[in-house]
């Protein structure tokens, strides 16, 4: 048996997981609706989805606060950095964990689990601003940790369970609807931090988060499995005699694994989702650090517009692209090749320049393309490798941008302290040209990459 699965082509290996996924069809209970019809229950269903995305990537809010974090606590860049990291690690490492919870267990465990997790994260380090009982950068990256783990779980319900929700031809449209919604969560909750809450005190948006992720994934809980079983698609409750074994779903779970594993695609896919995604969370997180080093007169206020454009543009891209890649005839494939083209093409404007005025132009550049990304990923995922086991496939995705975040936030951090004065302080764009000119080389590679992915990924709708 195993020498059979040594001689099979990548493209064997990645039609596998569809044929399995038909098989896991025979479990689910008989639909009450036409594999086309859209009711009520899927209506529902993408409104609870979407409140929990919007409560889903509120880590994007970072860099709105982070500033005030290292000024209050005494941290140098670098261990800024590595706070940011490990909430971007709660998303995206345990995505193959919180990734299997979900096929396994369903929404109502995963947004759970979720809700305990904002709780603690979130409510833990807005505890720990208020009474002073520690300032430990471990220690407040390993709550942002947990929040980052509850945001993932939470995000995957909802997309999981509204792909296996809706029929295949709303798949672009509603995927895109969905991560634009995670893509607009910073500039939300950094508007009401700036808006109503002042903008200078962390503690107070990180008990807000608290309380409202805290609620998204409670409505979660309630309301997804609610709508699945409405239409007949929840595989979770079902009676034993019904249903496989954990330990066969389990052993289901570690073959696909081989399978993806084996897959060419899915490593050019990571490949890309590395270089890209990874350099685009180092913006992100470093969207304070950059304003305050180029343009240091500005106060909080840049800070804050630029935190929201980069959320703004990132929610257009995501939109834009699930809408436009369902409508026209092309392989979704080429819309990585847009996306780091325009990153790229921001990043390269931006070093040409060195303006205070082009920081405008580069977070437009780096949000659209990075939701175009975000956008079509899950997408090409769940096409390539089956609906059924999105969510562990999507989880092992994750990993990609963990990876990219790890290797160019330390690097940017390194580069800034060593940069600066030994007060912790740069100024200029030579505290971040370095980081920058490696970004721009990095989708430089992905582009190449994407040529080579693009011919195994689906056509649009319009073909």
């Amino acid at each position: 048996m195993d020498g059979d699965r040594d001689n099979l082509s990548n493209s064997d290996l990645e039609q596998r997981p569809l044929r399995e996924d038909a098989e896991c069809s025979a479990h689910l209970p008989p639909q009450n609706q036409s594999s086309t019809d859209v009711g009520a229950p899927h209506v529902i269903g993408a409104c609870v989805a979407a409140f929990c995305m919007l409560c889903s990537g509120t880590l994007y809010a970072f860099g709105a606060y982070s500033d005030n974090l290292k000024a209050a606590l005494g941290w140098t860049q670098l261990q800024m950095e590595i706070v940011g990291y490990m909430g971007d690690c709660g998303v995206y490492v345990s995505g193959p964990i919180t990734g299997s919870i979900q096929d396994l267990y369903g929404p109502r465990v995963a947004c759970g689990v979720a809700a305990v997790l904002f709780i603690v994260g979130y409510g833990g380090i807005a505890l720990a601003l208020t009474t002073g009982a520690f300032r430990s950068h471990i220690v407040f990256g390993i709550l942002l940790y947990l929040a980052g783990a509850g945001s993932g779980l939470m995000y995957v319900s909802s997309l999981s369970s509204n792909i296996l929700l809706f029929p295949e031809r709303y798949r672009g449209k509603l995927v895109g609807a969905l991560v634009s919604l995670f893509g607009l969560s910073a500039l939300f909750y950094t508007t009401i931090y700036h808006a109503l809450l002042g903008g200078q005190d962390p503690a107070r948006l990180l008990t807000l988060l608290a309380v409202a992720c805290g609620s998204a994934a409670v409505l979660g809980f309630a309301g997804l499995p609610r709508v699945l079983r409405a239409v007949g698609r929840m595989r979770w409750d079902s009676a034993p005699s019904e249903s496989r074994s954990l330990t066969q779903s389990v052993k289901s779970i570690g073959d696909r694994f081989g399978v993806l594993f084996a897959s060419g695609s899915y490593w050019m896919l990571l490949a890309i989702f590395t270089m890209v995604a990874g350099n685009g969370l180092m913006i992100i997180n470093n969207l304070g650090s950059i304003a305050g080093s180029v343009a240091p007169a500005s106060g909080p206020s840049l800070k804050a517009t630029l935190v929201s454009m980069t959320s703004a543009c990132n929610c257009v891209g995501r939109l834009a692209s699930g809408v436009i890649s369902d409508l026209l005839p092309w392989r979704r494939g080429t819309f990585f090749m847009i996306g780091a083209g325009i990153f790229a093409s921001a990043i390269g404007i931006a070093l040409a320049t060195e303006t205070p005025g082009v920081l405008y132009l580069m977070v437009v550049g780096v949000g659209v393309a990075y939701g175009i990304l975000w956008a079509i990923m899950p997408t090409c995922v769940s096409e390539i490798f089956g609906a059924e086991s999105f969510g562990q496939n999507w989880g092992c995705m994750l990993m990609a941008p963990a990876a990219g975040a790890l290797i160019f936030n330390t690097l940017a951090g390194a580069v800034y302290d060593a940069r600066g004065s030994g007060e912790g302080v740069c100024l200029g764009w030579r505290c971040f040209r370095p980081s920058l000119a490696v970004a721009m080389c990095c989708c430089g590679i992905a582009i190449a990459v994407a040529v080579a992915v693009t011919p195994r990924t689906r056509r649009g709708n319009g073909s």
